[in-house]
């Protein structure tokens, strides 16, 4: 028989992952929201970019590490 599976559960921890390094939160934007405004600095160093600047246009938002 299958373990049901708990939604509000953490993920599993990755193998040779220091936990301390994890933080979960729980999403508090729903589908059809308006995303929530943040400002990051560039990639080339040439001022902040701001997501609310992009209203109207085409924007993907990537997260992650790509190292």
């Amino acid at each position: 028989m299958d373990t049901p599976v708990d939604p509000d559960a953490p993920p599993p921890i990755p193998p040779m992952v220091d936990p301390s390094h994890l933080h979960f939160t729980r999403s508090q934007v729903q589908v059809g929201d308006v995303a929530p405004d943040f400002t990051l600095p560039r990639t080339d160093g040439s001022g902040d970019l701001t997501l609310s600047g992009l209203r109207g246009l085409p924007a993907v938002v990537v997260f992650g590490s790509f190292t």
